[in-house]
């Protein structure tokens, strides 16, 4: 199942790119256990180096800060929004397994999430969620 037009928030203070490749790069979903102000809170991470062809290993991720893959690789580049969380946490706990797929550049925050200057505002990155589980029917998880 896709759940798609969605974004993965705070990218202003990450302020990591994922690898822009085609076909789009599968960004991992995992729950964040260090948050203690959000229990459910989960983390967007880029995959390992060894996910990548050697031949994309050089490529420049973000032109503005000069980082390339190999800088970039195995680290997380922002969180699931709030009101998503507890779903994803609840399909990640019970087996299931949560990917993102960035569409677009980072864009201010826009409904139906915080405004840019309110609390978990900011920027996000456009993406997609793709969401599988153990279930028969997915829809029976959400």
């Amino acid at each position: 199942m896709t759940l798609k037009n969605s974004v993965i928030k705070g990218y202003h203070a990450f302020e990591i790119r994922p690898p822009m490749i085609s076909p789009s790069c599968p960004l991992n979903v995992e729950p964040e256990y260090t948050n203690i102000k959000d229990v459910c809170a989960c983390l967007v991470w880029i995959p390992e180096l060894d996910f990548f062809a050697p031949d994309i290993h050089g490529m420049i991720t973000d032109d503005k800060r000069h980082l390339k893959l190999t800088d970039v690789t195995g680290l997380p580049i922002g969180r699931v929004p709030r009101s998503l969380a507890p779903y994803f946490r609840n399909i990640i706990d019970n087996g299931g397994k949560v990917l993102s797929e960035v569409t677009g550049a980072p864009v201010p925050s826009y409904p139906p999430w915080p405004a840019q200057h309110e609390k978990g505002g900011g920027v996000g990155l456009p993406c997609d969620y793709i969401i599988s589980t153990t279930c028969r029917n997915d829809f029976d998880v959400i």
